[in-house]
């Protein structure tokens, strides 16, 4: 992990808007931690390459994801059910195509 001018983050932190910097090595090495923090911080964390930022990991408000999966199959479904009634029960529902579908 590293930080401009320490290698701590929690030294060069003065301010609780600071947010956390990482290596591509560190998220490689401690991608689970880094996510741990990410969430539990509720602030980004950067990632550089070669000293270089080249990604930002935004933390997801608590159900942020759920609620708009909700909507979207919600109007799926409504909308199968004004083309075919009996349609909207027996597909299947597709995921949007803007959500990842974690393959």
């Amino acid at each position: 992990m590293s930080a401009v001018g320490a290698q701590d983050p929690a030294s060069w932190a003065d301010d609780d808007d600071d947010a956390v910097v990482y290596t591509m090595r560190d998220l490689n090495q401690r991608t689970a931690s880094i996510m741990s923090e990410v969430e539990k911080t509720g602030k980004p964390a950067f990632i550089t390459r070669h000293g270089r930022f080249v990604a930002m990991i935004t933390p997801l408000a608590p159900g942020q994801v759920e609620s708009r999966v909700l909507a979207e199959m919600a109007r799926e479904i409504a909308s199968r059910a004004e083309d075919e009634p009996a349609a909207a029960v027996t597909t299947h529902l597709h995921w949007p195509s803007a959500l990842p579908t974690g393959r």
